[in-house]
């Protein structure tokens, strides 16, 4: 496959290649990478040739430093570097490693069971920090639902994790451990594409107490999921049904206690079974966008799962879905959970438990949406929530997000444009039609003009823990996606098919 790049990307890419000092560049290809491996130091890069490889990549104590990472690359453009499953090992095996960059890499799991593409292994003496996987691709990892594309079963810091595709992975990323002790810790998790998953596109374990280890981060770090997209078909969940995304607590105490996920101008597409996002203890979400969930579920499902809602704030985020829209029940009363200028339609817009803060909101049926935004469809060539000429729009609300100005971007919608604070939903409205990234099965374009454009620290083997509750494009490069089952989502993109067999889409067929 050939993978294409803005010429932007290319040299942003130079430039950060050649900025170690006294680097050491080594060309190597799959019948000498092996060697050169281990006499990778601070600042090293590797360019690997296009080939397969078969024989996994192994980063063990690796240890670059801040500004002069290890960098391991494949080509940025044309034939790629194409590292090959195999059963007896995870494809790239991550232990006691820091400040190592992996770029422009495809991995392929070849259909093979209980293999991951990427994993930090092992237990709290294999952490791993300042990890960056940036531009890869990952297919071939469907086997079933505890088979992931990226996975960390170690202490796990600032890790980037950017402009990579995942596409029909039986769980996309699954972050932290499922007894809650390998905890992911401020990490940057942006302009990813995680298409048709088995089971999430995404879990961020919930945390126990932290282990004391060098240079893990104090309390208050926020782990930052922006401008992803998150999009799930109609095949069967072998394992049991899951959302697109979810999220579960920090540490109840000590460090950690007070951590934050700052979540927006993400989209959430379509759950044939289960909510488009699920989520406990301290999280902010706003100016997402959110389409089409199962019938019985709530698209956004802010409830106990581990442990329970916290500190929740939810405002400038967009829904339609043919049952309930967002639902926040069984929180911790001693923190404030706020619901505050949303665009939600759906038959029970907005359900919330005593004590919620709910102010600002627009609210209609999925019938009326056609109201208030440009197209409201499942065909993705066509949906379109951008707001109509003079809707959505009303009164300031500045004040009531006074406590949120902290959040990261609070003040930017989905297309990052600056926000005057009278437009509901996920768009700063005021044209007449949508002048930023159409919504699509893609890697979001890249949001300019806010703390997105900029490189951001968020400061802010086949082994025994296996996942067992596991359950498109790069820029102007290939598209992703795979037909629709005929009675099906009603998902319409680039090698999608159309139907209406969801709650949403069937509501939409009627109106047409």
């Amino acid at each position: 496959m050939t993978r294409y790049f803005p010429a932007c990307v290319v040299a942003v890419c130079a430039l950060f290649f050649g900025a170690a000092a006294n680097a050491v560049v080594y060309n190597a290809d799959p019948s000498d990478y092996q060697t050169v491996l281990g006499q990778l130091v601070a600042g090293d890069i590797l360019e690997l040739a296009a080939g397969d490889y078969t024989d996994g990549l192994s980063i063990t104590d690796m240890i670059g430093t801040d500004g002069n990472p290890i960098v391991i690359t494949g080509p940025t453009s044309g034939a790629p570097a194409v590292f090959l499953g195999n059963s007896s090992r995870n494809t790239v095996s991550i232990r006691r490693s820091e400040y190592v960059t992996l770029s422009h890499l495809e991995i392929d799991g070849l259909q093979i069971a209980y293999i991951d593409a990427i994993k930090a292994e092992g237990d709290v003496d294999n952490w791993a920090h300042h990890i960056t996987i940036e531009y890869c691709e990952i297919t071939g990892h469907d086997a079933n639902q505890q088979t992931v594309g990226i996975s960390t079963k170690a202490p796990a810091w600032n890790w980037t994790i950017r402009y990579n595709i995942i596409h029909s992975a039986g769980t996309g990323m699954y972050l932290g451990n499922s007894d809650g002790e390998a905890a992911f810790i401020a990490g940057l998790i942006e302009y990813n594409l995680i298409a048709d998953p088995e089971g999430y596109c995404m879990q961020i374990k919930h945390q126990n107490p932290r282990p004391a280890l060098p240079d893990m981060p104090d309390d208050g770090e926020t782990t930052i999921i922006r401008h992803n997209v998150f999009i799930k078909d109609d095949d069967p969940s072998g394992s049991g049904d899951r959302p697109n995304v979810l999220l579960g607590h920090f540490p109840l105490s000590g460090e950690g206690q007070n951590d934050l996920y700052a979540v927006y101008g993400n989209f959430f597409f379509h759950n044939p079974r289960e909510a488009l996002f699920q989520g406990e203890g301290n999280i902010h979400l706003h100016d997402n966008i959110f389409v089409d969930s199962a019938n019985g579920w709530p698209a956004v499902n802010i409830t106990a799962h581990n442990d329970v809602p916290r500190d929740i704030a939810f405002y400038n985020n967009t829904i339609c879905h043919a049952d309930t829209g967002i639902s926040v029940t069984g929180v911790d009363v001693s923190y404030d959970q706020m619901v505050i200028a949303n665009a939600v339609f759906a038959a029970d817009p907005i359900s919330l438990v005593t004590g919620v803060v709910e102010s600002d909101n627009v609210t209609d049926t999925v019938s009326g949406a056609a109201a208030y935004v440009i197209d409201v469809t499942l065909d993705l060539a066509l949906l379109d929530m951008y707001p109509l000429p003079g809707q959505l729009t009303g009164g300031s609300y500045e004040t009531a997000l006074a406590d949120l100005t902290g959040d990261p971007d609070y003040d930017r919608d989905f297309n990052g444009t600056v926000k005057d604070f009278t437009y509901r939903g996920a768009y700063h409205g005021g044209e007449s039609s949508n002048p930023g990234w159409h919504l699509a099965e893609e890697i979001k374009d890249e949001v300019v003009g806010s703390d997105s454009d900029a490189d951001s620290d968020t400061d802010a083997d086949t082994d025994s823990d296996s996942d067992t509750d596991a359950g498109g494009t790069i820029p102007d490069g290939p598209t992703g996606g795979t037909p629709a089952d005929e009675d099906g989502c009603g998902c319409s993109a680039p090698g999608r098919t159309g139907g209406t067999g969801s709650p949403l889409g069937l509501i939409l067929a009627l109106l047409s």
